[in-house]
């Protein structure tokens, strides 16, 4: 913890040291900030329309799962295996959503690592 705090306060300083070293600095950091938005908003709508697809094939599974449809009698194995799936289906999703968002943050730990080392250089 203590160690991921001096982490997080290295970050801080040095985006600090980037917002303020000029125009041109900060033009880039809102781009880096701007790419970072739209890869957090290309995966949040990739993850929503998966989880609409694992919606909609389950609603279908639960379909078939029906012996009578009339008395609504389903056959409890089928629900079972359907219950499971959505389960499996969807801490799945999110483990590789968890996994996605790692890399986009590991992406931005490297670019603004260089920044800072690059900004030392020119100083």
């Amino acid at each position: 913890m203590v160690e991921e705090n001096e982490n997080l306060k290295k970050r801080l300083r040095a985006s600090e040291a980037i917002l303020a070293s000029g125009t041109q600095e900060r033009r880039k950091f809102m781009e880096g900030a701007s790419w970072v938005a739209k890869k957090s908003q290309i995966e949040c709508d990739r993850t929503c329309s998966k989880v609409v697809m694992l919606v909609n094939e389950f609603e279908n599974r639960t379909k078939n799962s029906c012996i009578d449809l009339m008395l609504r009698e389903y056959n409890g194995g089928k629900v079972e295996e359907n219950k499971d799936w959505i389960r499996s289906e969807l801490l799945s999703e999110m483990g590789d959503l968890g996994t996605r968002f790692e890399t986009i943050f590991q992406n931005i730990n490297y670019q603004l690592h260089n920044a800072v080392q690059s900004f030392k250089v020119g100083n």
